[in-house]
């Protein structure tokens, strides 16, 4: 089962009220059979922030915009040669 931190939290983050809230669910969260998945995460810097509270897994713009069901594998497998 996934545990979620919705973007409002994420955007939180770089503030220090924002940090002890998104460490804060990322704790109650853990669990052998949960991950946790940030949500909205749009810069270098909220990553690296979710990277040092521990989190699991993102979801974000910061990576791609949505893709088609198509078009995943090619971005998996990065540039054209």
């Amino acid at each position: 089962m996934n545990v979620s931190i919705v973007r409002s939290y994420v955007e939180k983050l770089g503030v220090d009220a924002g940090i002890q809230m998104v460490y804060t669910m990322i704790e109650l969260a853990r669990s052998p059979d949960r991950r946790v998945v940030a949500e909205g995460v749009e810069t270098a810097g909220q990553l690296a922030w979710l990277r040092e509270l521990g989190r699991d897994l993102a979801r974000c713009y910061h990576f791609s915009k949505p893709l088609l069901a198509g078009e995943v594998e090619p971005f998996l497998a990065g540039p054209a040669a």
